[in-house]
Parts: C-alpha cells; structure tokens; sequence
C-alpha cells in the first residue's frame, strides 16, 4: 500500500541555498558595494579555532530546541551552525581570494587535527557508557556525546573541507570533454536522481536476488537512466538557466 506524502529529500541542499541566496542577495542590496580584496592575507590559525569553537558552541545551543534527525519544513536545524558560517565565509573568501590562496602549509595543522580527532566519538560512547545505563544520546541536551558531537563536527570539518579544497583545485582543475558533459549535468542529475533511484527500487522488488545484486543493479540503471534523463531535460528551451 502506497502513502502520497511529500518529502523534500535530497533536495533539502537545494532549499537551504535557496534560503542562504535569498538573504546574501538581500545584503547585498542594501549595503555598501566593496571592491574585490585578494590581497588581503589568509585568517591565521587563530581564526580557524575561534571559529570552530563558535560553531560548535551555536550547534549545541541550536540542538537544546532542535534535535539532531528533528525535521523543520524538510530541513535539520540542528546542523545549520556549520551551514550559515561555511555559506557566509565562503562569499568572503571569494571576495578576498582565499580559495585560491589557501596552501597545504596553511591547512597542515587542521588536516591533521582532523585525522587525530576521528576516533573520538567511539572514545565519548564508550566513557558515556561506563557511567550510564542510557544509550549514548548524540542529538541534543547536555551529555558528553552530544557536547563532543557539537564540537567534533567543525573541527573534523575544517580540515576535510580544506583538503579537499586543495587537492581537487591542484589535480583536478583541468579541461575535459568527459567531466565538462557531467558537470553540465549535475545540478540536474541531483535534483532528478532520487525518484528515478525509487522508481527502478519498486520495479526491482519482485526481483529474487542477494541484496548486494540489487544494489550494483539498481544504482546502475539509475546512474545511466538518471543521466539520459538529464540530459533530455537540458534539451528544454530555457532549461539550462535554472540547472
């Protein structure tokens, strides 16, 4: 039996940037225009643990009302601390040319940092567990997994971030016929692959397979049927300007 409710999906990415533009577009427009500032030096390593340490210390304050998995208009709230700071510092750091700028010198500290702190959840479970009989609660309140979690997340993500950052702009920043086709591609494929991945899982259900079988079946033909979907959807007059 079929329920027709609506989820927003992987599409709550899209409704969150919409939201995001909406408000720096409003800025914008009501405040003074600035010249570009590539010039101006890179935030010391100062900066990129205050910073850590606000986001972490607005996530726990944000999951005292908003529970991590808690759904607002198809959106978790508990994880928009990260989100606004990253969106926000991402407009700055265009204007000042950071991204372009940023070093493996720079980034180093916070790689590894990132690397040493990984395990450290399983360590805040377990110390959770020795002294309570609860499951360790991760979404919210005040316990040593839910402080650790709130704190974790954005010094894992400073590193991960400007790793990535580094190693795709210096190895992967390349004309090319294949991944320009996919890029074109992408925002589309994003938006449509989630109904064409349920689709061809409901039609695979009669199927009697080993899971692992329906897996490499199923994202497969919705891989290829994602992307000629896509690519017939740019075929629309106009299609292009909105994906």
């Amino acid at each position: 039996m079929f329920s027709a409710n609506w989820h927003v999906g992987p599409l709550w990415f899209a409704e969150a940037l919409f939201l995001f533009s909406l408000v720096y577009i409003l800025w914008r427009r009501y405040r003074v225009e600035e010249p570009l500032q590539l010039e101006l030096p890179l935030p010391p390593s100062s900066a990129w643990l205050l910073s850590a340490l606000g986001v972490g210390a607005s996530a726990l304050l944000i999951r005292q009302w908003f529970l991590v998995g808690d759904m607002v208009m198809g959106l978790q709230l508990a994880y928009f601390a990260s989100y606004v700071f990253l969106f926000a510092l991402g407009t700055v750091a265009w204007r000042r040319g950071w991204l372009e700028r940023l070093t493996w010198e720079a980034a180093r500290p916070w790689i590894l940092l990132s690397i040493a702190l990984l395990p450290v959840m399983l360590i805040g479970a377990f110390i959770s567990g020795r002294f309570s009989q609860e499951p360790a609660n991760y979404a919210g309140g005040l316990s040593l997994p839910a402080v650790l979690y709130a704190f974790w997340e954005p010094f894992i993500a400073w590193g991960t971030i400007a790793a990535y950052l580094i190693w795709f702009r210096e190895n992967s920043n390349k004309p090319s016929k294949l991944w320009g086709y996919l890029a074109a591609r992408a925002y589309a494929i994003y938006i449509l692959h989630s109904p064409v991945l349920v689709g061809i899982s409901v039609g695979l259900r009669p199927w009697q397979a080993p899971p692992i079988a329906k897996v490499a079946v199923a994202g497969t033909l919705a891989s290829l049927l994602t992307l000629a979907v896509s690519s017939l959807l740019l075929c629309i007059p106009g299609a292009r300007r909105i994906v």
